[in-house]
């Protein structure tokens, strides 16, 4: 009678199994991860760019059917020894903010637009929340003072609404507009080359500077955004 001396796995044999095959969880679980994150970030990217798009088009669409409130630019308001629609530009009365020219660069802080029946609409970044911020008048039935920035954002006289979602920072937002002379105003030299102050059509170039941030602060998104809207209200 023949007898058979079942062999198991040696201890150093099992060792080695159990070795090879915590390697290869560890090398699927890093590479699952991976993956996840860079799906997170690509949802996160195209969420931010969704958004900022949704803000621009806003833009766009009021410059496009609406043309630059210059009356907001010529008024002259000086508040808090600032011209309310350039922060930088520092004033001591409202007659130093009344501009027959704009700088240069023709940048403002406060982006005024009106559409074709005179409602009023502001666009502003908010430092402090780091918001794009949008206030619309309805020139039937609201003063000019209904936009006033300088609000208690708690009061009922607060009315900028963000345009931005809660987990969107807007670091900073530039607003360039040209020309600055009101195209539709008449000119009032005496041998003008032109019957208007400009034969220009109004056009806004904007940037804004926008990052997308998590509770977790796993995820950071920055874009930095720039378009030209050009109005299309002609009315000469």
């Amino acid at each position: 009678m023949t007898t058979r001396t079942l062999r198991g796995f040696t201890l150093v044999e099992i060792l080695v199994a159990v070795a090879i095959f915590m390697l290869a969880m560890l090398i699927a679980t890093s590479v699952f991860m991976v993956a996840t994150m860079h799906q997170r970030q690509t949802a996160a990217g195209q969420a931010l760019q969704s958004d900022i798009r949704f803000a621009m088009e806003s833009i766009v669409r009021d410059v496009k059917y609406g043309t630059i409130d210059y009356d907001f630019y010529t008024s002259g308001s000086c508040v808090s020894n600032l011209c309310i629609f350039k922060q930088s530009k520092s004033c001591a009365v409202d007659t130093d903010c009344i501009l027959s020219s704009l700088t240069p660069q023709g940048k403002v802080d406060i982006l005024a637009l009106r559409d074709v029946d005179g409602n009023r609409t502001r666009y502003r970044v908010d430092a402090t929340q780091q918001k794009l911020l949008i206030c619309k008048i309805t020139i039937s039935t609201d003063p000019l003072s209904y936009c006033d920035e300088m609000a208690d954002k708690n009061s009922a006289d607060y009315h900028w609404p963000a345009v931005t979602p809660d987990n969107v920072e807007m670091r900073h937002g530039d607003f360039y507009l040209y020309p600055f002379d009101d195209p539709l105003t008449p000119s009032n030299q005496s041998a003008p080359s032109s019957p208007y102050l400009s034969d220009s059509q109004p056009r806004v170039t904007f940037v804004l500077n926008t990052v997308q941030r998590y509770p977790n602060g796993g995820i950071q998104q920055f874009i930095t955004s720039q378009t030209t809207a050009v109005s299309r209200l002609y009315s000469r």
